[in-house]
């Protein structure tokens, strides 16, 4: 009888900490983080070998075990190509990812865990098999033709001069000599993407309505690709202005829209773009930790520079978002750029995770997955098992990710897993507030120590990593060791010593 009563006490606790965690994730779901599925390459539901919308709610209840509260998909619309950055329908969904029923499933269950979805809007350019563009490409008179830009074969200012590029010829291409006109079209990343024309009012209109469109679906977002290049890369005026007409526009609809913007410039132009987008990717900063844990060696001014930037971005708006990450999928994957290392792999996911923001893992960075470039190789299939069935996709034959790999399966079997070590860490994040959304200080560090602390309201953690192969001595006298996080086996902490490759968390005594 006593044995029932303390296991309905310890139900009830545990009930209690799961619904307290919910309500802090909840409350404070700008700190949680982010999951970024290369839909084709994710998971198989019906056996084409193509991942699908089916395959990803098939795999929600994974996500949430891993404390996922986000999920950015990559380009689902109909498309020409396997990655589907160009886009021919933006009110649809390709074939072989599913339908916009499957989407409203996706959504429905996805939120039912707790999880928003965001999904990639390309609206910079669309493929070259757009309807607007194939009417517009066989007809200088067709109502679409200011969709796009164009130039004679006289007008060679246009590809030497502003605005609409920076002097690069190459991205005014020729038109096949199979049409009846000659001339240039304007896409700035390849022939097959031609840039969308934004002085043109009705393409920004009929840009509004398909976001209406499927935030009226119930999306809660969009990540926004090459968003800095919507007019020429001098342009940054041009192209905030229409992201604060494109908020406001989806704000009519959906007042907590959330926007994240794709900008790989310097953190100065990145800052500008908050007027309008409430998010943006912070590349510098997954550029800087993968560095740090590479060569063992703490930079100088890290934590300083790194809130300085945050602090910046507060001054144009108060309620901004930091998106943090390691990688994506237009980066090698940091397992490679690590050569393999696990415990440095670990150590950079210690640092990001325990840091402002909200963090985005990339598929399969959980469990190790290695790619280099080209941009297939590090966007292979996620392995599920090592029989690479039950949503193993095989679209295209990996080259980094083979059957042999680690597996899904193999990674929640072991303790010591990365998995296990991201799985703790986002846990840790989602039971602090200070980690989801506190301010950031810097403490006293050394060359391979990095040391800081976040604070909300009453609630301030220390964290202190080690990010280096050998033992670090460390004056933890005047704190207490709440939890210390390590990939592998757990370190006992002892006498002002920091294990290798260990993360401590703790509070002033």
């Amino acid at each position: 009888m006593k044995h029932c009563i303390l296991t309905f006490i310890c139900m009830l606790i545990t009930v209690q900490q799961v619904y307290s965690n919910q309500d802090l994730t909840n409350t404070y779901h700008e700190g949680t983080t982010y999951y970024e599925i290369f839909i084709r390459s994710f998971a198989d539901s019906d056996g084409d070998g193509i991942g699908d919308i089916n395959g990803i709610i098939q795999k929600l209840d994974y996500l949430q075990d891993l404390g996922i509260h986000g999920i950015w998909l990559t380009p689902f619309n109909p498309s020409p190509t396997y990655h589907k950055y160009d886009i021919i329908d933006y009110a649809a969904v390709d074939k072989e990812y599913g339908t916009v029923e499957d989407i409203k499933k996706l959504l429905k269950e996805a939120h039912r865990r707790d999880i928003k979805i965001i999904m990639d809007f390309v609206v910079n350019h669309t493929s070259s098999k757009h309807p607007w563009f194939l009417d517009a490409i066989h007809n200088p008179s067709s109502p679409y033709r200011d969709y796009y830009l164009w130039a004679d074969e006289s007008e060679s200012f246009r590809w030497e001069s502003k605005p609409y590029n920076p002097g690069l010829p190459w991205q005014w291409h020729k038109i096949d000599d199979s049409f009846k006109h000659k001339g240039r079209y304007y896409g700035f990343f390849w022939k097959e993407m031609p840039d969308l024309n934004y002085d043109n009012p009705k393409v920004r209109q009929e840009i509004i309505r398909y976001g209406k469109f499927w935030i009226s679906l119930g999306i809660d977002g969009f990540r926004l690709d090459a968003a800095q290049h919507i007019y020429d890369l001098n342009e940054h005026e041009k192209s905030r202005a229409w992201w604060n007409e494109f908020r406001d526009s989806m704000n009519t609809v959906k007042p907590d829209i959330y926007l994240v913007g794709e900008i790989v410039n310097a953190d100065s132009i990145v800052a500008g773009y908050f007027t309008g987008l409430k998010a943006n990717f912070h590349f510098d900063l997954g550029s800087s930790i993968i560095s740090m844990v590479s060569s063992e060696k703490v930079p100088n001014n890290f934590v300083e520079k790194l809130k300085t930037s945050i602090n910046n971005h507060k001054q144009i708006r108060p309620d901004c978002i930091d998106a943090i990450f390691l990688t994506n999928h237009d980066q090698n994957r940091i397992m490679s750029q690590l050569s393999g290392n696990q415990k440095r792999a670990a150590m950079a996911a210690s640092i990001y995770l325990t840091l402002p923001g909200q963090p985005y893992v990339y598929y399969g960075e959980e469990i190790g997955m290695m790619g280099q470039k080209p941009d297939e190789a590090i966007r292979e299939c996620l392995n599920w098992n090592k029989k690479r069935i039950n949503g193993t996709t095989s679209w295209r034959e990996p080259h980094y990710n083979l059957a042999s790999s680690i597996s899904v399966e193999d990674a929640i079997q072991d303790m010591s897993s990365l998995y296990h070590h991201y799985k703790s860490l986002i846990s840790i994040r989602n039971s602090y507030a200070s980690l989801l959304a506190g301010d950031i200080e810097s403490l006293p560090s050394t060359s391979q120590v990095l040391a800081y602390s976040r604070t909300m309201k009453n609630e301030s953690l220390i964290i202190v990593h080690n990010i280096s192969d050998s033992e670090q001595n460390y004056p933890l006298s005047n704190y207490t060791v709440i939890r210390s996080v390590s990939l592998g086996k757990k370190q006992h902490i002892t006498n002002n010593v920091i294990p290798p490759f260990t993360t401590l968390f703790l509070t002033k005594k």
